[in-house]
């Protein structure tokens, strides 16, 4: 039954994903968020063939392993995202909600910790920046048009 509703959960999600784009002009964070997309692609394909009747067991490992490497991922994430939340950037708060969203119930908190985490490592680390610096990071983050 919990398989059931998982299943169900991720294909839901699945139709929302595909609509989820990032839209940072910064080459860091949008790999990541890339990589991320790519995760949870592979978790639906999975969802979608356990759906088929194949074995419920890949299911379970296609999801630890996405949600080993969301985690992760969400841990880098919450560490370069100090700055620029500091610098007024808050897309990159808005694309990890969206990611969040598209990941299975059992698997948004450990995101939402692992981000956190690395949010307060940044800030405990770095010093608050002035308004010109925050213009140059922003400027040096950007892609080149």
């Amino acid at each position: 039954m919990k398989f059931r509703k998982m299943l169900l959960a991720v294909l839901v999600l699945s139709s929302f994903a595909a609509s989820v784009h990032a839209e940072l002009r910064d080459q860091g964070l949008k790999s990541i968020m890339d990589i991320i997309d790519k995760a949870i692609e592979e978790l639906n394909q999975q969802a979608s063939e356990a759906a088929e009747g194949t074995d419920p067991t890949q299911f379970e490992s296609a999801l630890q392993n996405a949600t080993s490497t969301v985690v992760n991922l969400s841990r880098t994430l919450g560490t370069l995202s100090y700055s620029r939340l500091q610098c007024g950037q808050a897309e990159v708060l808005s694309e990890f909600t969206q990611r969040v969203q598209l990941m299975p119930e059992e698997s948004r908190d450990p995101m939402r910790d692992a981000f956190q985490e690395g949010f307060d490592k940044s800030k405990e680390e770095t010093p608050l920046l002035s308004e010109d610096e925050c213009e140059r990071l922003t400027r040096s983050r950007a892609r080149s048009e």
